[in-house]
């Protein structure tokens, strides 16, 4: 018995950085559309 090769491998991809540096903004370059919010206002992304 053998495994079906998958069309893709997939994995963990950290972006780390400190707080209001772009870590939104160069996710959202990388893939090519807007996955993250961004905002020039300070916190945006941060969860209450």
């Amino acid at each position: 018995m053998s495994a079906t090769p998958q069309p893709f491998r997939a994995g963990i991809v950290a972006i780390i950085g400190r707080a209001n540096t772009g870590k939104s903004s160069l996710l959202n370059a990388i893939l090519g559309e807007q996955v993250s919010v961004v905002s020039p206002v300070a916190q945006t992304t941060r969860r209450p």
